[in-house]
């Protein structure tokens, strides 16, 4: 068990450095989406390898106000990356509509702020949201499970369906019609997408068939399991019937522990696996769609060059000219 553990900590952590060197060059694309898709998907790895750590082969509560945020970074991230996709499912689809441009100045002003506020609201208002609404169905402060670390603990109630459980679900619904909207204008207007994606966007058709598939990764690696988790759970679970606010937030200062020998039975080892490696799925298939472009590569050897100048002052290997060039002297 100790093992697969440690396997999790370690590409947890890839994970996060992987989506991570990608964020400047998307800060510069200007794409909110893309550059919440990052965020969060970095910072849900990170969470997921601070816990694995901190409570391997064991279930202290060493961080209480750690795992107060980690659960509930838990709760906004089923709802966040599926979100971000949302996101850049409608901007792609607001492109590739292929509209006249607007003349007035004004408008186009108006028309990019409201897409500004749109699109944040989307990445960021939805999850939080989730977070706060979750908080009506919470029995528990949280629960520390062993080599998983923090998690959340919510009650099997019906108001469950609405506050906690659909999210995903009706989002990867939305998504899911204007994926399809966006292959109908792809196939329609395949002659003139590199052309407008390049003179409104900044990006190529390259780019755009990229981040179509991460919207598709995202798609097959959360809707199901969400959709499952309302079958299962709540449907069949079943649900039990509200039974006041009271009785519901009665322990809601309580703190559960578990060892692995009292939650590693049955389909729940699968799902609490499932439910922290999909992000670090999500950090890889991202780093594999854009870690490869002739941008990234450029990014990586700047940053090479700003950590080698700033930690020696040997004249710096320039590994794509085979020369050699002084570096000025560190500061």
């Amino acid at each position: 068990m100790g093992t697969r553990n440690h396997i999790f900590s370690v590409f947890s952590f890839i994970g996060f450095a992987l989506v991570s060197i990608l964020l400047p060059f998307h800060l510069r694309a200007k794409s909110i989406g893309t550059c919440a898709f990052i965020v969060w998907t970095g910072l849900l790895c990170l969470n997921g390898f601070v816990n694995s750590v901190v409570w391997n082969d064991n279930v202290v509560n060493w961080a209480p106000v750690w795992c107060d945020i980690s659960s509930r970074l838990a709760i906004g991230g089923r709802v966040a990356i599926p979100a971000t996709s949302l996101c850049i499912t409608c901007r792609l689809h607001s492109l590739l509509r292929l509209r006249p441009r607007v003349n007035s100045t004004r408008r186009r002003k108006n028309k990019k702020r409201f897409i500004f506020w749109m699109d944040l609201f989307i990445v960021l208002g939805i999850p939080v949201l989730s977070m706060v609404l979750a908080y009506v169905i919470q029995y528990q402060r949280f629960i520390i499970f062993e080599e998983l670390g923090c998690h959340y603990s919510l009650y099997n109630t019906i108001p469950a369906f609405p506050l906690y459980g659909i999210w995903p679900v009706v989002i990867g619904l939305i998504t899911a019609v204007y994926a399809g909207l966006i292959f109908r204008a792809i196939i329609q207007r395949k002659m003139r997408l590199n052309e407008f994606m390049q003179r409104d966007w900044r990006i190529g058709s390259h780019q755009c068939w990229r981040l179509t598939g991460v919207v598709i990764a995202v798609f097959i690696c959360s809707f199901p399991t969400s959709l499952w988790y309302l079958v299962e759970d709540i449907l069949l679970g079943p649900a039990q019937p509200w039974p006041g606010w009271k009785v519901v937030h009665a322990s809601n200062s309580e703190i559960a522990q578990f060892t692995n020998e009292m939650w590693q039975f049955g389909n729940s080892v699968a799902l609490y696996e499932w439910e922290r490696w999909c992000y670090v799925v999500y950090a890889i298939i991202f780093f594999t769609l854009f870690g490869f472009t002739t941008e990234a590569k450029k990014n990586y050897r700047l940053a090479f060059r700003f950590v080698f100048r700033r930690c020696t002052k040997v004249p710096e290997p320039d590994i794509f000219t085979k020369k050699f060039v002084h570096s000025p002297e560190v500061m």
